[in-house]
């Protein structure tokens, strides 16, 4: 656990900015502020170091989510994300007193955040995160291309699990909105 004082993060919310656990929906740019301890996994405001571990606590298979940045400040402490065996880059998970809704990501940004994840991130957001097919034929061009210099990590490997995640939702939801 670590004291921070201030952080810029991100969370996950079901469409119209409505939180999982309270159901209010919020805004940008307003300040909430919570009465409940601070504790991981029961009370304050809880967001995430990198975009794919958001999904972790939501189920964006169930119902359509945004994901927004968000700066969570005042009482407020930093927990490892957990998943570091996958990938050492993936961050904390930090819950606060205090949070404002900065901006909220469209698709497309969401999509060019991916395009920038080591693979390995990438697999955790395909898990959680479902995409359409044109964001899947996206994703495997850049890889078609893409120069991988872990032996251990193969390409059609990568490309496959792109279409697993994809049809995997595509079936589920009975197709997902392009």
């Amino acid at each position: 656990m670590v004291k921070q004082d201030e952080v810029i993060a991100f969370k996950a919310f079901f469409k119209g900015l409505k939180n999982n656990l309270d159901g209010i929906n919020y805004e940008i740019d307003k300040e909430y502020i919570t009465k409940d301890p601070i504790q991981y996994m029961k009370g304050g405001f809880h967001m995430c170091e990198k975009p794919e571990d958001c999904f972790r606590f939501l189920k964006p298979t169930k119902a359509e989510v945004e994901l927004a940045l968000v700066k969570g400040y005042g009482d407020m402490y930093g927990f490892d994300a957990g998943f570091r065996a996958y990938d050492d880059t993936l961050g904390y998970i930090y819950v606060c007193e205090k949070m404002k809704i900065l901006k909220v990501y469209t698709r497309e940004e969401i999509l060019n955040m991916a395009l920038e994840m080591s693979p390995l991130r990438l697999e955790i957001l395909l898990a959680l995160y479902p995409i359409t097919e044109k964001e899947a034929n996206i994703i495997k061009e850049k890889y078609e291309t893409f120069k991988i210099e872990d032996p251990f990590l193969k390409k059609e490997l990568i490309l496959q699990k792109v279409d697993y995640y994809q049809k995997k939702y595509t079936k589920r939801k009975g197709g997902i909105h392009e």
